[in-house]
């Protein structure tokens, strides 16, 4: 097909029919049909040529930049390349993301700086209570053997620590 095609364009833009004797002009002599289809085309190329042609001042007008081709080869290469992590932070859903990360980190630091809490609770409690009503205790085990026995201070801090990691571990709710 494509040397039929090559030979129909080339007769065409010359404006000639073939010869008799080649494979195409024989073929154009025996078939009338595609021989009045090629000369249609010839005279529709022809008069393509003549209404349609540019004049030098035209020519110029239309002629591409200089690196024309260059940067839209670039631009074709650019598309083409593989994609990587960071085109997905430079596309619109990504650059959002990031910005809503950007407002929640804030957020969260101004409400650490601008927390209204006071900051020590035990220093507070301890300047609101008396002494005496607070007892501390360092180092000691709290447990109680069920479920009726208030929870006491340790007298034994090995057997109570087994109590209650007893009682952790069988909890049921």
């Amino acid at each position: 097909m494509q040397p039929l095609e090559d030979g129909l364009e080339g007769l065409i833009e010359s404006g000639k029919m073939p010869e008799d004797h080649t494979p195409v002009g024989a073929y154009l002599r025996s078939n009338p049909a595609a021989k009045q289809e090629v000369a249609s085309m010839m005279d529709l190329s022809r008069q393509i040529r003549e209404n349609f042609a540019l004049s030098s001042e035209e020519r110029d007008a239309l002629e591409v930049a200089p690196g024309f081709y260059a940067r839209v080869l670039a631009r074709i290469d650019a598309q083409a390349a593989p994609p990587s992590i960071w085109n997905f932070f430079l596309e619109p859903l990504g650059r959002r993301l990031v910005y809503a990360s950007l407002t929640l980190a804030l957020l969260l630091a101004a409400a650490n700086v601008f927390d209204s809490t006071p900051g020590n609770d035990i220093e507070i409690a301890a300047t609101q209570a008396p002494a005496s009503a607070i007892p501390i205790l360092h180092g000691t085990v709290l447990a109680s053997d069920s479920d009726s026995i208030p929870v006491v201070e340790s007298t034994s801090q090995d057997e109570d620590r087994g109590a209650a990691l007893m009682q952790l571990t069988t909890y049921e709710q």
